[in-house]
């Protein structure tokens, strides 16, 4: 039979609190101080501004799951436009 050694189910089990405690503060922070909101806000305000004046052409926005590659998303320049 296996022997458990407590010192690494102790430092396994205190792991997974912090990581538990961290998700579920950073949902209460997040709430608290209303992150999503204005998010949420602000892609409703690039909305109405582009609806208000098409000519400009709206920025790419990054998906939380995209990968970065380090280019700048917002460069609105005519040469960065095309490279893409």
């Amino acid at each position: 039979m296996m022997q458990i050694n407590t010192g690494s189910l102790y430092f396994w089990g205190a792991i997974f609190l912090l990581v538990a405690l961290f998700l579920l503060l950073r949902e209460f922070l997040c709430w608290y101080w209303k992150i999503n909101e204005r998010i949420s806000n602000q892609h409703e305000i690039i909305h109405i501004l582009t609806a208000m004046n098409p000519k400009v052409p709206r920025p790419p926005v990054a998906a939380p799951n995209d990968d970065v590659s380090g280019k700048n998303i917002y460069d609105l320049t005519p040469e960065s436009r095309h490279s893409k």
